[in-house]
């Protein structure tokens, strides 16, 4: 009898995942037994930028590349001109742990 192929393997969650709990509930002759089994969503969260000290935006992204994604938007939207060094650009450093993570200074 052939060898089932074995069970995939689950990446460790990065910035842009979360690791979940899914529980099923099942079984044989309507007993319900539940099976746990972890699992990595991928997350949405907003981003604020903010420009000169006043809010620019907020954008909807997948946690990473938060300062590559607001130098493109600065570009794209004509607030920086093409050939110039893009401007300085960082997460906040104040506030809570969400606060620093999901705002962006430029």
């Amino acid at each position: 009898m052939p060898r089932p192929p074995p069970a995939p393997r689950i990446a460790p969650p990065t910035t842009a995942t979360r690791s979940i709990v899914r529980r099923r509930f099942g079984g044989t002759g309507g007993a319900a037994r539940p099976r746990a089994a972890h699992d990595h969503v991928v997350v949405e969260e907003p981003l604020e930028i903010v420009l000169d000290g006043r809010p620019l935006a907020v954008v909807m992204r997948t946690p990473g590349e938060d300062l590559d994604l607001v130098r493109g938007l600065l570009l794209a939207e004509g607030l920086v001109e093409p050939g110039r060094p893009p401007p300085r650009v960082a997460h906040c450093r104040s506030g809570d742990g969400d606060a620093r993570q999901n705002r962006v200074l430029a």
